[in-house]
């Protein structure tokens, strides 16, 4: 880069930095309590990568099924 020619001011700066205050910690909490349903699972027939089948919860975890074969 080339600043030939170029005009620089930095006589105005900043003599006060004021703190920043951070005000949503102390904001009050909700006391709302959701009723406890139980985890549901769902079969998802060939959810996986390679054509098995899956479990996947109501929570969004998902879980291979093993299959034996007797």
């Amino acid at each position: 880069m080339n600043f030939t020619g170029m005009e620089f001011d930095i006589t105005d700066f900043i003599d006060v930095v004021e703190p920043i205050q951070e005000d949503s910690f102390n904001a009050a909490l909700s006391e709302t309590v959701l009723d406890d349903q139980g985890i549901i699972y769902t079969i998802i027939e060939r959810g996986s990568q390679q054509g098995h089948p899956m479990l996947v919860s109501n929570l969004g975890y998902t879980y291979s099924v093993k299959v034996h074969v007797s």
